[in-house]
């Protein structure tokens, strides 16, 4: 279950351990190559304003896509919280005792890399919600399981990153 509002300035007194990456670590390599192609390829017939018009739409395209992959996770004794790297007003927070199971899994779509890893939170109440983040590295994935569950949570790790 989510921490109701009521206990939000409680969760904001909690000391967290936040397990991020740089957001523009996924997906936006395609997103620069693009924009240089378009200012290479710029012609004035089509204008400067086309120009920026159409690099502007790549730009949301690709937020569309990637963007629902830059969720990044804080932990403290008692809560989880889930965030995103860019909407900052986006965070679902969970208490640990909530929480009945966390799998971590590798990308359920068949192309390799055109998703990201998926955290899959099951609640006492059986709900599932699932979190991609494809801003963390293989450290900090291997470091957030490890932190989790030294808190007692139950961790079912299968991203296959290797032991420690």
């Amino acid at each position: 279950m989510k921490a109701n509002s009521k206990e939000l300035p409680f969760v904001s007194a909690e000391n967290f351990e936040t397990f991020t990456g740089p957001p523009w670590t996924f997906g936006m390599l395609w997103l620069i190559v693009l924009e240089g192609i378009c200012i290479l390829t710029y012609n004035k017939d089509h204008g400067l304003v086309m120009t920026i018009s159409f690099m502007a739409v790549i730009a949301c395209i690709s937020f569309l896509l990637w963007g629902f992959s830059l969720t990044f996770f804080e932990v403290s004794d008692n809560f989880l919280v889930v965030r995103h790297a860019f909407l900052k007003w986006v965070r679902n927070t969970y208490r640990l005792t909530d929480i009945k199971n966390i799998e971590l899994k590798e990308p359920s779509q068949l192309i390799r890399g055109a998703q990201a890893p998926e955290l899959r939170l099951t609640t006492n109440a059986g709900k599932t919600h699932v979190y991609s983040s494809g801003i963390l590295s293989t450290d900090t994935w291997k470091g957030f399981s490890r932190k989790l569950k030294s808190l007692g949570v139950g961790v079912q790790d299968h991203l296959n990153y290797g032991d420690d």
